[in-house]
């Protein structure tokens, strides 16, 4: 298994952002395997980059998947700074926009309710007309 998912790592840049979507998607069920931490951070780096060719669906996927990294008993969200930043964005770009569906699979990625949902909030209470307090 080390071996398949040292060839994921190498392969992740080539990965269209429904391979990385999916890809995310399967680290839950390998978190106990040794290569889970790294494959994680190196899916959620390269990533990072391109969130704004996520379709809504892709991004909620990838958020769900990484926050749920190891299960409800030991959850650890990957350690990379830059998909915090670059998720925030895009969140805060697309809050506006998004449907129940999209909105709710985005924020329950549980680290990026944490951070950005008063960006979300704000946005869509702007976009609304609603003052925002």
């Amino acid at each position: 298994m080390k071996h398949a998912a040292l060839q994921a790592r190498a392969a992740l840049p080539t990965f269209t952002s429904q391979g990385l979507s999916n890809a995310a998607w399967a680290l839950p069920r390998l978190a106990p395997l040794p290569a889970a931490d790294g494959l994680a951070a190196a899916l959620a780096a390269a990533a990072a980059p391109r969130l704004a060719e996520f379709s809504n669906q892709e991004l909620g996927m990838l958020l769900v998947a990484l926050s749920q990294r190891g299960g409800p008993a030991s959850w650890r969200p990957v350690a990379v700074p830059q998909l915090y930043e670059a998720a925030g964005e895009q969140l805060a770009v697309r809050a506006p926009r998004l449907g129940e569906r999209d909105l709710c699979s985005m924020l329950s990625g549980g680290w990026v309710v944490q951070h950005w949902v008063d960006v979300i909030v704000g946005g869509m209470r702007r976009s609304s007309g609603e003052a925002v307090v």
